[in-house]
Parts: structure tokens; sequence; C-alpha cells
């Protein structure tokens, strides 16, 4: 691996020289400096990172993470990853900034992004709520060179230095697979219950996959309604109660995410179609791994929200130690299906 001092011997200057050069200090002479970094280049140079720390270390940079929620089962983990992370980069000097936000309100999520900034934070992971302000506050950041990783949400831009979270397309063709699995070729009739389309895109990318790859490959599966979930969970239960009821042939159950799913788990077992409707969920939660564990639940897709948590703050690590993006925008978390088996 190269070093400043080859570098150095290359360029005919002193260390302090290429140091300067390298990390845009000025006081260079611009010839030389590009020179410098030509010869740097070509040596495919990467900064040491223990050398590199030690002036981090005296700039205590913070990495802030605004969530969309405030109390979550699924963002509980994702804070437990992010969390993780914040212990990982405390010996650089960099901390951590955790702002939980009241349950998708865009307003809160804004005061909370310009809060994150006053009290000094250097990049930010935003778990962003699909409104138009928080879109244009978050490239309004990008473009004055503030570092942004969109975490688990997916909005439409692409002003951030990348994207961490699941795969939406992938969990909704996995779910697919697995009714295809279940039908064993013969008809069945599917009812999917969503968490809301328009304040988390990724929610209607995944039924949309669902919904095509059924079209496509497995026409035996027959959907036959999305029910969007709302933020009141006793309106929830009741919207699941009266759309089993009017879909009463239905042979398997999709359940949202694993704060909402308990809210259908509960109306089907209400009407007492617990073990006999098939039910598959996103998501991991204990009320879950109890359907899991007593057969009432096939399987669930989960989406590792502590790995999307640890990884969206070490990519913004990365990035405020070495400057490095990653190689690809989309920095996807493997999406894994959890049976019973997997328990025991």
């Amino acid at each position: 691996m190269a070093t400043i001092r080859e570098i150095a011997k290359l360029a005919g200057v002193s260390i302090g020289t290429v140091d300067r050069a390298l990390n845009n200090r000025g006081r260079i002479d611009p010839e030389v400096e590009q020179k410098i970094l030509d010869i740097a280049k070509s040596l495919n140079y990467k900064p040491d990172k223990i050398a590199k720390s030690l002036a981090i270390r005296k700039k205590k940079f913070k990495i802030a993470a605004v969530l969309n929620t405030y109390n979550n089962v699924f963002f509980e983990d994702v804070i437990k990853g992010i969390e993780i992370a914040g212990k990982e980069i405390e010996e650089f000097g960099m901390s951590i900034i955790i702002k939980r936000c009241k349950d998708f309100d865009a307003d809160n999520q804004l005061e909370l992004i310009d809060d994150a900034v006053k009290e000094g934070a250097n990049a930010m992971a935003i778990v962003a709520i699909n409104d138009n302000r928080v879109i244009k506050k978050i490239s309004e950041l990008h473009h004055n060179n503030f570092p942004i990783v969109l975490l688990n949400s997916f909005v439409n831009s692409n002003d951030c230095i990348a994207y961490v979270g699941c795969n939406y397309d992938l969990a909704g063709e996995i779910a697919a697979s697995l009714l295809n699995i279940i039908s064993n070729g013969s008809p069945i009739n599917l009812l999917v219950f969503s968490n809301n389309f328009n304040k988390m895109l990724g929610n209607k990318k995944r039924v949309d996959s669902l919904s095509y790859r059924l079209k496509t490959d497995y026409q035996n599966v027959r959907l036959q309604s999305v029910i969007e979930m709302e933020k009141d969970n006793n309106l929830n239960f009741n919207k699941s109660k009266d759309c089993l009821l009017k879909y009463s042939n239905t042979d398997v159950v999709i359940c949202p995410g694993a704060e909402t799913s308990k809210y259908v788990i509960n109306a089907i077992k209400e009407l007492g179609l617990y073990n006999k409707i098939k039910i598959i969920t996103y998501d991991f939660s204990e009320v879950v791994q109890d359907g899991l564990l007593d057969r009432g639940i096939i399987a669930s897709i989960t989406q590792n929200p502590k790995e999307q948590g640890y990884r969206a703050i070490k990519v913004l690590f990365e990035y405020l130690l070495t400057k490095t993006i990653p190689d690809k925008r989309y920095t996807y978390i493997e999406t894994q299906v959890i049976f019973r088996e997997n328990l025991l």
C-alpha cells in the first residue's frame, strides 16, 4: 500500500506538502498540488485510518439519526443497531444523536432535522417520511454538502450518499414465492394488509412487487384486496375484522410490519379463524414469534432492522473518516424468511 512518504519522494516535496495537498489544507502551489494528487491516484493511495482518526477525534463529529415514529417495535431494533455502531465509533471521538418522531408527522420530522443541525450534527441518517417538504429539506442539506443516508425509507429523491435498508421489491417477490409453495398450484384467495402507502413508499413497492409476480407467474393466487392500515390501532383491528368478514373465502392473509400485525392477528382470532386461515407476516416481534411457535403463522419475512441501523451509521462514519461513498447507492440488507423450525 502506498504511503505519504513514497508520494513525497516521487513528487520531490516534503511530507508536510503532501499532507496539505491530500487534505486540502491550502498554502501550496496549484501545479504542485495537482502533481501530488495525480501521483496519489496512480498509486491507488488510501489514507491511513489510524493517522486520520487522530485528526478526526479532535473534531468530535456527531451523527444524527432521525426516525419517523416514536414507539415502534421494528424501529426499536433499528435503534439497537444504531447504538451498537455508536459504541464502535466512540474511540474516533464521534457520537450519536437519536431523534424519535411523532408517528409519521412531517412537521415534527422537519423540526427534528433542524434541531439536529443546530445541535452540531455533521451527518444524518433519516427514516424519511414521504412528504414533499421533507424531501426538499433533504435535498437542501445534500446540495450544501451535508452527508445524508436514507435509512429504511424510500422517497422520490437521489439526494443522498446512500440508501441503507430492505429491498422492498425482493420482499414482495419472496412473499409471492411462499404463496406459490402454500398453494401447491391450486387456486387460493389472498388478502393483503399493508402499512400506509403515502407515508412510506416502500410499503407500496412491496405490494406492487407481490402483485406483479402473482399476475405474471402465479395466477392461481387470487389477490382479493389490499387494505391499508391507519395510525389508530383500534381502527386497524375493526378494519381487519370487517375485511375478513367481507372476504369470508380467504385462504391466506399477509400481515404488515411488526407493530401492526398483532391487530390483524387479533381480528383473525376473534373471528375463530386462527389456524384455519394461513398467515404470512413481515418483520419479527413477540406476537409473530408466538404465532410461528403455535403454527398459526406459516412464515415471517424479516428485514433485519438492527443491521439496517448499524450499517447506516457505519456508512456515515466511513464518509466522515475518509470521504468514502459506497460503490453502490443502494445498500440492501439481507431479507430472510423465518419458519417455526428456526426458533426451536
